[in-house]
């Protein structure tokens, strides 16, 4: 009986360089929103917190060459609600 011969192959991709990292922001910056104390992340490339931010359309990317759309409209959420309404007594608040 002939022996068994097993052969290993090693597969893989050769080194590449590194990808390159994210952008980064200074440090400590808080939400420039009056009355808001919220620290930034250093990834967060705005000068407001998620909470004051204002929304932006989202644009869904196809790959398979479709033109791309942007996302459903959702329902608003109580979240919208609490924001909308929080938005609205920025104006009305006086500070001595």
């Amino acid at each position: 009986m002939a022996p068994a011969t097993t052969r290993s192959v090693l597969r893989g991709k050769l080194a590449q360089p590194l990808q390159r990292a994210s952008p980064t922001y200074p440090p400590c910056r808080v939400c420039l929103v009056k009355g808001c104390s919220t620290r930034l992340s250093v990834y967060n490339p705005t000068d407001t917190c998620a909470i004051h931010e204002e929304r932006r359309p989202f644009h869904q990317h196809s790959r398979s060459g479709r033109e791309p759309q942007d996302a459903p409209r959702r329902p608003m959420e109580e979240r919208d609600v609490l924001l909308e309404w929080i938005r609205g007594l920025e104006g009305n608040i006086s500070t001595p």
